[in-house]
């Protein structure tokens, strides 16, 4: 039977046990132990794996599941609020004898992209291969437990449970599911990434709006006019206007200089706009014939002040309305993977994460702080770098490995208190380092707890 390889969550309050932690803003996180080489894939000669594979470093702080309802006895998938789905199929379920669970089942699932879900999820993010151990890079982690009237299901030997998982990295990862009991991750398969279906309908829906209204214009007594007619339904920016003429523009060719353009009965004609939202390409053709040039909408006064009432109105809604799909695009992730589990826990998609340029140093980290200086076994230490967060030890003299060409910060947790010290990006920028030097890295107190996820998250973003 698939029985999961742990049914307790371990929490810890000894820094000791969470020496380990994607993107907004930022992206997808990668956590490694500091005593992780970040030197191409090389593991540390100091590494260890945590004692416990599950450790919040937050007070009261952690991700939050969503609860779905299941019906075992018939086919089922879930769509989450992030977007995965969760393939069930009938008989996959059972209890804690074997036998096969019927009715209604609760599922548990939560997700971890970003750098701050997966600090302050303090899951771990060390891989084990044959003794040797590896730090992680993540495009992203999930856990999926289930339950009937309070007591855990099962998966049956044999079964599985399909996910098409969203993911906001690209490329190839590995599959791996969490041994709660072993403290380390189990290699299950590997793959690529498929395009979102829903990432891909909203980026449609984005670029049928990008012509914003058109603004009203009046006519230049100076240019010459072209009369046409155009069906207003082809041009929706133009179809609140009354009575609109087209002029030459000024630019292209000139109708006045050929007369063509009036005595030719044309019998194809389309019109663009072009990239200054003010102009448009008209194209006339006959049978041996054919003209191209720029024209611009026109108003006569009478009909051009309410013309321009109605403009503001329909540019505010048009700003609005693309401001939505703009943020919804950006909240969407590009990507899906697709997994199968055979029993329930944590699972990730990720790889052994490496940097060739990587340099080590001998760290002094003063946290500018008396409290944080003098409770150093308190303090979770992580290195932001280019959205990832790599976990670090937080005692002096350490080595402390990192990659001159990453964008780098440092974030530093008391995990009693929840306070706060950090080291922005340009301070981390202005440290100038080599190889096998003593170097102190000084920190600020910031004026946020990491009171919530959401406070953890401003906090890298500000760095």
């Amino acid at each position: 039977m698939g029985l999961p390889f742990g049914t307790f969550r371990y929490y810890a309050i000894n820094a000791d046990h969470m020496q380990t932690q994607k993107n907004l803003v930022l992206g997808l996180a990668l956590l490694a132990a500091l005593s992780f080489s970040l030197n191409s894939c090389a593991p540390s000669k100091e590494g260890k794996l945590r004692e416990h594979a599950v450790a919040p470093p937050l007070k009261d702080v952690d991700v939050p599941d969503q609860e779905y309802t299941v019906n075992a006895s018939e086919n089922d998938t879930l769509l989450t609020s992030s977007g995965t789905t969760i393939t069930i199929p009938k008989g996959t379920l059972v209890d804690e004898t074997g036998k096969t669970v019927e009715g209604n089942v609760l599922f548990s699932y939560r997700e971890f992209h970003t750098a701050a879900e997966i600090i302050a999820s303090g899951i771990t993010m060390q891989y084990d291969s044959a003794g040797q151990i590896y730090p992680f890079e993540s495009a992203g982690m999930f856990e999926l437990t289930a339950s009937q009237n309070g007591k855990p299901v099962y998966v049956r030997e044999g079964g599985n449970i399909a996910l098409s998982f969203i993911s906001f990295k690209s490329g190839d990862f590995n599959f791996y599911e969490l041994d709660t009991v072993a403290s380390n991750w189990v290699y299950k398969s590997s793959g690529g990434a498929d395009t979102n279906s829903t990432f891909r309908q909203l980026a449609k829906a984005l670029a049928a709006m990008n012509v914003r209204p058109a603004e009203p214009q009046a006519v230049d007594p100076n240019l010459p006019m072209i009369n046409f007619d155009i069906d207003p339904t082809l041009r929706p920016e133009l179809a609140s206007y009354n009575n609109v003429l087209w002029q030459y523009a000024g630019t292209g060719n000139d109708p006045e200089k050929d007369k063509r353009v009036y005595t030719t009965s044309w019998t194809r004609m389309s019109i663009e706009p072009n990239a200054d939202e003010q102009t448009y390409t008209l194209n006339l053709a006959a049978a041996d014939e054919s003209f191209t040039t720029q024209v611009r909408p026109v108003l006569t006064e009478e009909n051009l002040e309410k013309a321009r009432q109605t403009f503001r109105e329909k540019l505010k809604t048009w700003e609005a309305a693309r401001q939505q799909r703009e943020d919804q695009l950006a909240a969407t992730p590009p990507f899906t993977r697709q997994v199968s589990i055979t029993r329930f826990g944590f699972a990730n998609c990720d790889r052994i994460f490496g940097r060739p340029d990587a340099i080590v140093v001998a760290a002094d980290f003063d946290f500018g702080s008396q409290a944080f200086n003098d409770h150093r076994e308190d303090v979770t230490l992580y290195l932001i770098a280019d959205g990832n967060a790599i976990a670090v030890s937080a005692q002096s003299g350490i080595s402390f490995r990192f990659s001159p060409s990453m964008k780098s910060g440092l974030i530093a947790i008391r995990n009693k208190t929840n306070d706060v010290c950090v080291m922005t990006r340009d301070a981390f920028a202005k440290v100038k380092a080599k190889n096998n030097e003593s170097v102190r890295f000084s920190f600020t107190p910031s004026t946020m707890q990491a009171k919530t996820v959401g406070d953890l998250n401003t906090i890298i973003n500000s760095l």
